[in-house]
């Protein structure tokens, strides 16, 4: 592993860099981020939102260092490096948010949505959020949380049904999402909400339209770090899938090894079971499977 002073920036939604900075000591190169398959083809109609939440601490002063969502920046970029090394899309075609707020957040989903709107249905859409996840206690509505959003306050988040919708209101190729948070009031170090003692089981949404979410767990499981290897579980065996496969793999294959490796190795390697999950539209129930990256 390599070990270097980087240099830390938050990013909003149009790329520029904010005049905050930040610098740690790094170490972020896995397997998984060396010898990363390459497409010679760009796709200009493939489109990525991804979004990196890991230092909630820096911007709510009642958390703990403990509370924020080890490597997930470091899961959010090296998924960068797969959308355009290996899934062929144009860097330019990709939003990448770190350390998002909720006013970015809510503009790279509202940018996904109309792009959506003034295609022709041909788009293939990312979207992978990795960071804190939590449910509405009453409701039990899974919310993803931006890092100045309290724990305590999840209706200040955004419902995981509205980045749903967003995705799917207009036509599209296919909608690929993947969730690397858990929404059960749990997370990878701890929740964010210290004083909730009780895990929910989050409500499920029957989604409608071409897409697929692939979440790292379910029910009131946490979703945990590999820390061998700097990267979250369900990421790492998700990029894991791929390299080996070279990108050429459908995605009923992919679901089959990420589904049997983090079942297993959570057990072997933290001593807890997460179990990842699946949820597809209804209108490609019949046909998902055969999916590709490329």
């Amino acid at each position: 592993l390599e070990s270097t002073l980087a240099k830390v920036t938050r990013v909003d939604v149009v790329g520029k860099e904010e005049d905050k900075v930040s610098y740690a000591n790094i170490t972020l190169v896995s397997d998984i981020d060396r010898d990363i398959p390459e497409s010679k083809i760009k796709y200009d109609n493939k489109y990525a939102l991804i979004i990196g939440n890991e230092d909630y601490m820096s911007y709510q002063s009642n958390l703990s260092k403990e509370q924020n969502v080890q490597f997930a920046i470091s899961d959010a970029r090296s998924f960068k490096e797969y959308c355009e090394k290996t899934f062929g899309i144009p860097a330019s075609n990709i939003t990448y948010i770190t350390n998002g707020t909720l006013g970015q957040m809510r503009q790279g989903i509202a940018q996904m949505n109309t792009l959506l709107k003034k295609s022709t249905g041909n788009l293939d859409i990312y979207f992978y959020y990795a960071g804190h996840g939590a449910p509405d206690e009453l409701s039990k509505e899974p919310y993803l949380i931006p890092v100045n959003v309290s724990g305590s306050k999840v209706q200040d988040g955004i419902k995981l049904k509205e980045v749903y919708n967003a995705l799917t209101e207009f036509g599209s190729t296919k909608v690929t999402m993947f969730v690397d948070a858990c929404f059960s009031g749990g997370a990878r170090n701890q929740e964010l909400a210290a004083t909730r003692s009780i895990k929910l089981v989050p409500k499920a949404d029957m989604l409608k339209g071409n897409i697929v979410s692939f979440s790292a767990s379910s029910g009131t499981q946490s979703s945990y770090a590999y820390s061998a290897k700097n990267h979250g579980m369900f990421t790492y065996f998700l990029l894991k899938s791929i390299q080996e496969s070279n990108g050429d793999i459908n995605y009923k294959d992919m679901w089959d090894k990420v589904n049997s490796k983090v079942s297993f190795e959570s057990v072997r390697v933290n001593k807890v079971e997460q179990d990842p999950q699946k949820n597809v539209g209804i209108d490609v129930e019949k046909i998902w499977e055969q999916w590709k990256f490329k």
